[in-house]
């Protein structure tokens, strides 16, 4: 799974929102994103988030979500969790 420690962006985003997409409000880029390597050369079909709220969860195919991340000036770390 991938996480953003809510102790290192906590003025960027609210409760619930410790999310991948939440790196679109990290303009500054203070926030290294560390991705299990799993989710992006796993086989998986789609990825799933919460939009930003936990009342609603969205699938990303795992190449988009490389796309959004690249796109938003966060290169992530692949790291293995095995």
């Amino acid at each position: 799974p991938c996480f953003l420690l809510p102790v290192l962006i906590p003025s960027q985003v609210g409760q619930g929102c410790a999310t991948a997409l939440a790196l679109l409000f990290d303009r500054d880029h203070s926030v290294k994103f560390v991705l299990d390597q799993d989710l992006v050369e796993g086989g998986h079909e789609r990825v799933f988030f919460h939009p930003m709220t936990n009342s609603a969860t969205m699938g990303l195919r795992p190449e988009d979500l490389l796309r959004f991340l690249r796109e938003t000036g966060h290169e992530p770390v692949l790291q293995s969790f095995d």
